[in-house]
């Protein structure tokens, strides 16, 4: 993909970049997460254990539909400036209903191929978002969302063993230390957790700013679990 990075974008190491990214901001991304989608600019921070499919979108331009025009040249001062005659209109502000800030995954949480995520919109730990949903609301946890418009159709568990996932913070430790620890049965599971005593996975927290610099980035562990929201 094609890749376009501000330089204080940090990220867990490992975590795959598949699809490019063209980002203006930084961007935190979580350790065991990756995208075979571009990453956009609406994109603000990824949970550890995300799981992105091809062709999905995230954010777009609102325009102001409520205006004379849709046009952009109602609010973009840039975009036109090498048209003769430019400042006939002065650049405008978007209302503020049509600004939206940045999309944020909590964790675990899987974007179906040619999915759309609205800017604005955070998508819960453990949700579902199907193929070709379009999202324009939050998603709580464990959810599973489909269609156009996207609706719940049903949580991927019961709301006890729900809270209990979240409870755990069971992303916060390396899958491989899961080793005979029964995955298939979430239940199970958390007891085993509890009953291993695994110690946390800290990984290196990559800046890109270290390579732009020209410097070698030295590792840096993560003093805090992940602050994307459940």
């Amino acid at each position: 993909g094609e890749y376009n990075i501000h330089p204080d974008t940090e990220l867990e190491t490992p975590c795959g970049l598949l699809g490019g990214v063209q980002i203006r901001w930084p961007l935190k991304i979580g350790a065991f997460s990756y995208s075979y989608s571009q990453i956009s600019p609406f994109m603000w921070e990824i949970g550890r254990y995300c799981s992105i499919g091809g062709g999905a979108l995230f954010g777009d331009m609102e325009h102001p539909p409520e205006w004379l025009s849709t046009s952009n040249f109602t609010y973009d001062g840039v975009f036109w400036k090498q048209f003769p005659g430019h400042g006939v209109y002065s650049h405008r502000e978007l209302p503020a209903a049509r600004k939206r800030t940045g999309i944020v995954l909590g964790h675990d949480v899987w974007i179906g191929a040619a999915s759309y995520i609205r800017a604005g919109v955070t998508v819960g730990t453990g949700a579902i978002v199907g193929h070709s949903a379009v999202v324009t609301k939050d998603v709580p946890p464990y959810a599973v969302v489909v269609g156009n418009p996207g609706r719940i159709i049903k949580y991927r568990f019961p709301e006890s063993l729900i809270a209990k996932l979240l409870a755990s913070q069971w992303w916060n430790y390396r899958y491989p230390d899961f080793e005979g620890m029964d995955i298939t049965q979430p239940e199970a599971f958390l007891e085993q957790l509890e009953a291993r005593g695994l110690p946390e996975y800290r990984p290196e927290k990559i800046r890109l700013a270290d390579f732009i610099a020209g410097e070698t980035p030295a590792p840096s562990p993560v003093e805090t679990p992940s602050s994307a929201p459940a």
